[in-house]
């Protein structure tokens, strides 16, 4: 496939398999395709290369790339996989969880997914801006390849004596991320001093018509701040995201206020997820997330008042857009997806797409 994402997926399925399933998978066809890539021009993916010949044919002991040219050479003609046994296995029901993930990535992938990063601007959320600015391109190459038809928003939230309305949108959901992007670049954290914020006006303000929600997409709003609602308002906001869940586009004053003509297809509900930055928000950010049928995570971005992150944990823009694969296709598959970002990255940052 001339997809760049292509060679790194198959390098990791092939090298992270039980060694007695490797090797009943490495048909001349796929020793020849490895054996030609064992010079490729990334080191990352030469090394990777080798894995994957390894766990396929240990037996050849080769270490360098033309010591497995020498070899294939010598055994292609004679050359056959390992017959397949299949495992006794106790039936089981509700299929695998890597099915059901592949079910959630189809999904995906035929009905669009919109996101609209509903973010606090207050005066501690500079790192957290940042990090969500620079995590555009990140999250657009994690999910664009699985969701061709994504679209982003973005609505920012502070305190009533710091803007006018609480909230305001700042991009319609667009095909262009860059728009997103480029917003982030020119926002500046200001305002705030005590706690809590109005994050009810940000949800609102993204429910609204304006932000251009369709009716047959998979649609989520990413809640990301260091402050609780201000506590006279938190009942209202865990209602205002049930109902959302519960009955989008529904109408009526105390209903999601989005959306336009009546639909024939029962619509798909909004999803609110949260990610905060503080403790200090964590419990209310995770009753927003059970209200709105998301998930809500603790991530330490290294702002004003948190832990510097650990030397090996990776840069904030990644963890954000790790985070917000893994929200969009929900906790329960969370075991897999890491597994499949951390290989992402790792072809990512050194350089092979």
């Amino acid at each position: 496939d001339r997809d760049a994402h292509m060679l790194p997926f198959a390098l990791e399925v092939l090298r992270r398999m039980p060694k007695d399933a490797a090797a009943t998978v490495a048909t001349v066809p796929v020793m020849t395709e490895l054996i030609t890539r064992v010079k490729h021009k990334n080191q990352l993916v030469r090394e990777r290369v080798h894995d994957a010949l390894t766990a396929l044919a240990p037996e050849a002991g080769c270490k360098e790339p033309a010591a497995w040219t020498r070899w294939w050479g010598e055994n292609s003609a004679a050359w056959a996989p390992k017959p397949w046994v299949p495992p006794v296995r106790e039936p089981r029901s509700g299929g695998t969880v890597a099915g059901t993930a592949i079910e959630r990535a189809f999904d995906l992938r035929d009905a669009g997914l919109e996101v609209v990063f509903v973010l606090d601007t207050t005066g501690s959320m500079q790192v957290a801006i940042d990090a969500a600015r620079d995590a555009i391109d990140d999250v657009s190459a994690l999910l664009a390849g699985i969701t061709p038809k994504l679209r982003l928003g973005l609505v920012h939230y502070k305190d009533l004596e710091d803007m006018g309305d609480g909230a305001e949108l700042l991009v319609p959901l667009t095909k262009d991320h860059k728009q997103v992007r480029e917003k982030l670049a020119k926002l500046r954290a200001g305002g705030g001093g005590d706690m809590p914020e109005r994050v009810e006006k940000g949800l609102e303000v993204a429910l609204g018509k304006e932000t251009g929600w369709t009716k047959d997409a998979n649609r989520m709003m990413v809640v990301v701040g260091d402050a609780p609602p201000h506590h006279e308002a938190e009942d209202e906001l865990l209602a205002m995201v049930k109902r959302a869940h519960d009955e989008p586009f529904a109408k009526g004053k105390k209903q999601a206020v989005t959306g336009g003509g009546a639909a024939k297809v029962e619509p798909r509900p909004f999803i609110t997820s949260a990610i905060a930055t503080n403790q200090a928000a964590k419990s209310s950010f995770d009753a927003i997330a059970k209200a709105g049928g998301g998930a809500s995570v603790l991530l330490d971005l290294g702002g004003p008042g948190g832990a510097k992150p650990a030397a090996k944990q990776r840069p904030a823009p990644q963890l954000v857009a790790e985070h917000v694969l893994l929200l969009a296709f929900g906790q329960s598959h969370s075991a897999e997806l890491r597994v499949f970002v951390e290989a992402f990255f790792d072809y990512h940052n050194a350089g092979a797409f």
